[in-house]
């Protein structure tokens, strides 16, 4: 049976990630119409992503929760930038983002 402390990140990390997906749309949105928002969703977005690494840092430590935020900004900036070459047609640009492996 899962502690009151494992209950309590489990239902933490869900929250996050919905925020995480909620976010994530939003900047997608925002971007490809370029509404105004977007930079304020994309901050948002990083500031989940270290609220995501800063949940898991009492059970695994500050290392490992300054590792996943970074790997988890690495990958909304990848993603970002995705996003910015397919809004343009830019379907090189486009395969080689996806493609291109992590600066982690």
């Amino acid at each position: 049976m899962a502690s009151a402390r494992e209950l309590a990140l489990r239902q933490g990390l869900r929250e996050l990630w919905a925020d995480h997906v909620v976010w994530t749309r939003d900047y997608i949105i925002a971007a490809t119409t370029d509404h105004p928002s977007a930079p304020t969703a994309v901050g948002r977005l990083m500031e989940n992503q270290e609220e995501i690494g800063a949940a898991i840092v009492p059970f695994y430590g500050a290392d490992v929760g300054k590792g996943l935020t970074a790997l988890l900004k690495d990958h909304i900036r990848v993603a970002g930038e995705v996003v910015a070459a397919a809004k343009m047609q830019d379907r090189q640009a486009t395969g080689q983002l996806d493609r291109r492996p992590s600066d982690l």
